[in-house]
Protein backbone atom coordinates (compact mmCIF):
# COMPACT_ATOMS: atom_id res chain seq x y z
CA UNK A 1 0.00 0.00 0.00
CA UNK A 2 1.30 3.42 -0.92
CA UNK A 3 2.51 5.51 1.98
CA UNK A 4 -0.07 8.07 3.09
CA UNK A 5 1.17 11.60 3.39
CA UNK A 6 0.16 13.67 6.36
CA UNK A 7 -1.85 16.57 4.91
CA UNK A 8 -0.68 20.07 5.70
CA UNK A 9 -4.13 20.88 7.08
CA UNK A 10 -3.56 18.43 9.94
CA UNK A 11 -0.63 20.40 11.29
CA UNK A 12 -2.75 22.63 13.52
CA UNK A 13 -4.82 19.88 15.10
CA UNK A 14 -4.35 19.18 18.80
CA UNK A 15 -1.71 17.24 20.73
CA UNK A 16 -1.61 13.54 19.89
CA UNK A 17 -2.15 11.43 23.08
CA UNK A 18 1.07 11.22 25.06
CA UNK A 19 0.73 7.49 25.66
CA UNK A 20 1.36 6.86 21.95
CA UNK A 21 4.29 9.19 21.25
CA UNK A 22 6.03 6.77 18.91
CA UNK A 23 3.13 6.78 16.47
CA UNK A 24 2.55 10.50 16.22
CA UNK A 25 0.17 12.33 13.97
CA UNK A 26 0.99 10.25 10.93
CA UNK A 27 -0.74 7.33 12.63
CA UNK A 28 -3.71 9.55 13.48
CA UNK A 29 -4.03 10.46 9.83
CA UNK A 30 -3.86 6.82 8.73
CA UNK A 31 -6.70 5.98 11.13
CA UNK A 32 -8.80 8.83 9.75
CA UNK A 33 -7.99 7.95 6.16
CA UNK A 34 -8.89 4.27 6.56
CA UNK A 35 -12.06 4.82 8.63
CA UNK A 36 -15.19 3.20 7.14
CA UNK A 37 -17.17 6.43 7.60
CA UNK A 38 -16.71 9.74 5.86
CA UNK A 39 -14.75 12.07 8.14
CA UNK A 40 -14.19 15.78 7.85
CA UNK A 41 -12.54 18.05 10.41
CA UNK A 42 -13.80 21.63 10.59
CA UNK A 43 -12.70 24.66 12.58
CA UNK A 44 -14.90 26.82 14.80
CA UNK A 45 -16.17 28.76 11.79
CA UNK A 46 -17.26 25.54 10.07
CA UNK A 47 -14.48 25.62 7.47
CA UNK A 48 -13.30 22.16 6.46
CA UNK A 49 -9.64 21.55 7.34
CA UNK A 50 -9.32 18.00 6.07
CA UNK A 51 -11.40 15.18 4.60
CA UNK A 52 -10.69 11.48 4.29
CA UNK A 53 -10.98 9.23 1.27
CA UNK A 54 -14.45 8.01 2.25
CA UNK A 55 -15.69 11.62 2.35
CA UNK A 56 -14.59 12.00 -1.26
CA UNK A 57 -16.49 8.85 -2.21
CA UNK A 58 -19.63 9.64 -0.23
CA UNK A 59 -20.08 13.27 -1.22
CA UNK A 60 -18.59 13.06 -4.71
CA UNK A 61 -16.08 15.88 -4.19
CA UNK A 62 -12.32 15.64 -4.35
CA UNK A 63 -10.40 16.30 -1.17
CA UNK A 64 -8.99 19.51 -2.61
CA UNK A 65 -12.51 20.70 -3.44
CA UNK A 66 -13.73 20.04 0.10
CA UNK A 67 -10.87 21.61 2.08
CA UNK A 68 -11.45 25.28 2.68
CA UNK A 69 -15.21 25.18 2.06
CA UNK A 70 -17.99 25.33 4.65
CA UNK A 71 -19.46 22.16 6.15
CA UNK A 72 -22.87 23.62 5.28
CA UNK A 73 -22.00 22.90 1.66
CA UNK A 74 -22.49 19.21 2.43
CA UNK A 75 -26.15 19.87 3.28
CA UNK A 76 -29.15 20.71 1.10
CA UNK A 77 -29.69 24.47 0.86
CA UNK A 78 -32.93 24.39 2.88
CA UNK A 79 -31.04 23.06 5.93
CA UNK A 80 -27.98 25.30 5.96
CA UNK A 81 -29.28 28.24 8.01
CA UNK A 82 -30.59 25.93 10.73
CA UNK A 83 -27.33 23.98 10.73
CA UNK A 84 -25.34 27.16 11.34
CA UNK A 85 -27.37 27.75 14.48
CA UNK A 86 -26.93 24.13 15.61
CA UNK A 87 -23.20 24.40 15.00
CA UNK A 88 -22.97 27.57 17.11
CA UNK A 89 -24.88 25.84 19.91
CA UNK A 90 -22.52 22.86 19.78
CA UNK A 91 -19.40 25.04 19.85
CA UNK A 92 -20.68 26.81 22.96
CA UNK A 93 -20.46 23.50 24.86
CA UNK A 94 -18.62 20.98 22.67
CA UNK A 95 -18.75 17.32 23.59
CA UNK A 96 -18.59 13.99 21.80
CA UNK A 97 -22.11 13.05 20.81
CA UNK A 98 -24.36 12.05 17.93
CA UNK A 99 -25.91 14.91 16.03
CA UNK A 100 -29.66 15.64 16.13
CA UNK A 101 -30.80 12.36 17.69
CA UNK A 102 -34.27 11.43 16.49
CA UNK A 103 -34.13 13.62 13.39
CA UNK A 104 -33.72 12.51 9.80
CA UNK A 105 -30.39 13.95 8.66
CA UNK A 106 -29.62 14.41 4.99
CA UNK A 107 -26.38 14.81 3.06
CA UNK A 108 -25.87 16.38 -0.37
CA UNK A 109 -23.74 14.85 -3.10
CA UNK A 110 -21.92 16.83 -5.78
CA UNK A 111 -24.54 15.77 -8.36
CA UNK A 112 -27.33 17.33 -6.26
CA UNK A 113 -28.75 14.04 -4.99
CA UNK A 114 -29.64 13.70 -1.32
CA UNK A 115 -29.14 10.70 0.94
CA UNK A 116 -29.84 9.85 4.60
CA UNK A 117 -26.93 10.09 7.02
CA UNK A 118 -26.04 9.55 10.65
CA UNK A 119 -23.58 12.06 12.09
CA UNK A 120 -21.30 11.97 15.16
CA UNK A 121 -19.38 14.98 16.47
CA UNK A 122 -16.11 14.97 18.41
CA UNK A 123 -14.36 18.18 19.54
CA UNK A 124 -10.58 18.38 19.15
CA UNK A 125 -8.43 20.86 21.10
CA UNK A 126 -5.95 22.72 18.87
CA UNK A 127 -3.56 25.60 19.30
CA UNK A 128 -5.97 27.79 17.34
CA UNK A 129 -9.11 26.78 19.23
CA UNK A 130 -11.54 23.91 19.05
CA UNK A 131 -11.93 21.93 15.86
CA UNK A 132 -14.65 19.33 15.31
CA UNK A 133 -14.27 15.91 13.79
CA UNK A 134 -17.47 15.01 11.95
CA UNK A 135 -18.06 11.34 11.18
CA UNK A 136 -20.77 10.82 8.56
CA UNK A 137 -22.30 7.39 7.97
CA UNK A 138 -24.27 6.59 4.83
CA UNK A 139 -27.65 5.23 6.00
CA UNK A 140 -29.10 4.27 2.63
CA UNK A 141 -28.51 0.54 3.08
CA UNK A 142 -29.75 0.65 6.67
CA UNK A 143 -32.92 2.45 5.64
CA UNK A 144 -33.45 -0.05 2.82
CA UNK A 145 -33.25 -2.90 5.36
CA UNK A 146 -35.71 -1.10 7.64
CA UNK A 147 -38.13 -0.60 4.74
CA UNK A 148 -37.81 -4.26 3.78
CA UNK A 149 -38.65 -5.25 7.37
CA UNK A 150 -41.72 -2.98 7.36
CA UNK A 151 -42.83 -4.39 4.02
CA UNK A 152 -42.43 -7.94 5.37
CA UNK A 153 -44.51 -7.06 8.44
CA UNK A 154 -47.26 -5.58 6.26
CA UNK A 155 -47.20 -8.67 4.06
CA UNK A 156 -47.43 -10.90 7.12
CA UNK A 157 -50.44 -8.92 8.37
CA UNK A 158 -52.02 -9.18 4.93
CA UNK A 159 -51.49 -12.93 4.91
CA UNK A 160 -53.08 -13.25 8.37
CA UNK A 161 -56.09 -11.24 7.21
CA UNK A 162 -56.36 -13.25 4.02
CA UNK A 163 -56.21 -16.53 5.96
CA UNK A 164 -59.01 -15.36 8.26
CA UNK A 165 -61.17 -14.35 5.28
CA UNK A 166 -60.36 -17.68 3.66
CA UNK A 167 -61.72 -19.52 6.71
CA UNK A 168 -64.86 -17.41 6.83
CA UNK A 169 -65.64 -17.89 3.15
CA UNK A 170 -65.25 -21.66 3.37
CA UNK A 171 -67.40 -21.75 6.52
CA UNK A 172 -70.20 -19.86 4.81
CA UNK A 173 -70.03 -21.92 1.65
CA UNK A 174 -70.13 -25.08 3.71
CA UNK A 175 -73.13 -23.83 5.73
CA UNK A 176 -74.98 -22.84 2.55
CA UNK A 177 -74.39 -26.28 1.05
CA UNK A 178 -75.67 -28.06 4.15
CA UNK A 179 -78.75 -25.82 4.25
CA UNK A 180 -79.61 -26.64 0.65
CA UNK A 181 -79.13 -30.37 1.10
CA UNK A 182 -81.29 -30.21 4.22
CA UNK A 183 -84.08 -28.52 2.23
CA UNK A 184 -83.86 -31.19 -0.45
CA UNK A 185 -83.92 -34.02 2.07
CA UNK A 186 -87.28 -32.88 3.46
CA UNK A 187 -89.02 -33.65 0.20
CA UNK A 188 -91.75 -31.62 -1.45
CA UNK A 189 -89.32 -30.16 -3.99
CA UNK A 190 -90.41 -30.55 -7.62
CA UNK A 191 -88.04 -31.91 -10.22
CA UNK A 192 -87.22 -28.53 -11.75
CA UNK A 193 -86.39 -26.99 -8.38
CA UNK A 194 -84.40 -30.08 -7.38
CA UNK A 195 -82.36 -29.83 -10.55
CA UNK A 196 -81.64 -26.18 -9.88
CA UNK A 197 -80.65 -26.92 -6.29
CA UNK A 198 -78.31 -29.65 -7.49
CA UNK A 199 -76.70 -27.09 -9.80
CA UNK A 200 -76.22 -24.66 -6.93
CA UNK A 201 -74.75 -27.40 -4.76
CA UNK A 202 -72.39 -28.23 -7.62
CA UNK A 203 -71.24 -24.60 -7.76
CA UNK A 204 -70.68 -24.61 -3.98
CA UNK A 205 -68.79 -27.87 -4.37
CA UNK A 206 -66.48 -26.26 -6.95
CA UNK A 207 -65.98 -23.12 -4.86
CA UNK A 208 -65.07 -25.11 -1.75
CA UNK A 209 -62.74 -27.35 -3.74
CA UNK A 210 -60.90 -24.28 -5.08
CA UNK A 211 -60.58 -22.90 -1.54
CA UNK A 212 -59.32 -26.06 0.14
CA UNK A 213 -57.09 -27.13 -2.75
CA UNK A 214 -55.09 -23.95 -3.55
CA UNK A 215 -52.27 -23.76 -6.05
CA UNK A 216 -48.91 -25.20 -5.00
CA UNK A 217 -47.40 -21.77 -4.29
CA UNK A 218 -50.07 -20.85 -1.73
CA UNK A 219 -50.36 -22.13 1.86
CA UNK A 220 -53.05 -24.77 2.14
CA UNK A 221 -55.77 -24.06 4.67
CA UNK A 222 -56.34 -27.10 6.86
CA UNK A 223 -59.00 -25.94 9.30
CA UNK A 224 -61.89 -26.54 6.89
CA UNK A 225 -60.27 -29.00 4.51
CA UNK A 226 -61.83 -31.98 6.27
CA UNK A 227 -65.16 -30.49 7.32
CA UNK A 228 -65.89 -28.92 3.96
CA UNK A 229 -64.64 -31.68 1.69
CA UNK A 230 -66.82 -31.78 -1.47
CA UNK A 231 -67.57 -35.47 -0.96
CA UNK A 232 -69.49 -34.64 2.21
CA UNK A 233 -71.86 -32.31 0.34
CA UNK A 234 -72.29 -34.90 -2.41
CA UNK A 235 -73.21 -37.48 0.21
CA UNK A 236 -75.67 -35.14 1.89
CA UNK A 237 -77.27 -34.28 -1.45
CA UNK A 238 -78.19 -37.90 -2.07
CA UNK A 239 -79.69 -38.66 1.34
Amino acid sequence: MAELEEPRDLAGIGPWPGYLPQLGRGFAWVMIELAPDAIVVADEAGQILLANRQAETLFGHTRDALVGTSVEGLLPGRLRAAHQQHRATFMSAPMTRPMAVGLDLVGLRSDGSEFPVEVSLSPIATEDGTAVMVAVRDMRLHRAHEQAARDAERLSEYERTAADMHDRVISRLFSAGLTLTSVMSRGGVDDDAAQRLHGVIGELDTAIRECVEPSSNQPKNTRWAHRAHPARIETAAHR
